[in-house]
């Protein structure tokens, strides 16, 4: 293992193999080289949750904006045109989705 270090000794990249910027060598019970490997996964495991939930999110947040505009709380127009664009394409290629769904093949009986 491989590592390259910031100006104050600290790990900041990780190799297998020896690269021009990972020349140090270092063995894998380093307490430095653990610890940077446990804070990374850490913060790769918290970005991968969030990516997680940004879908269902995106659906929600949609959906409230519907509402919103169907009750009269907001008007559609008063977001900005860009916001617009945005939720006037992806229920647009909802709706595409859905109706390119001619034959439910999750019911179909061999």
């Amino acid at each position: 293992m491989f590592v390259k270090r910031d100006s104050l000794g600290q790990i900041i990249t990780i190799s297998l193999e020896q690269t021009p910027d990972c020349n140090e060598p270092i063995d894998d019970s380093d307490p430095m080289l653990v610890n940077f490997v446990q804070n990374n996964r850490t913060t790769a495991l918290q970005q991968y949750e969030l990516k997680e939930t940004d879908l269902p999110l995106i659906r929600v947040i949609e959906d409230l904006v519907d509402l919103l505009s169907e009750t009269g709380v907001i008007r559609f127009t008063d977001l900005p045109q860009e916001a617009q664009s945005k939720l006037l394409k992806r229920k647009s290629m909802r709706r595409r989705s859905s109706s390119l769904n001619l034959l439910d093949y999750d019911n179909d009986v061999i």
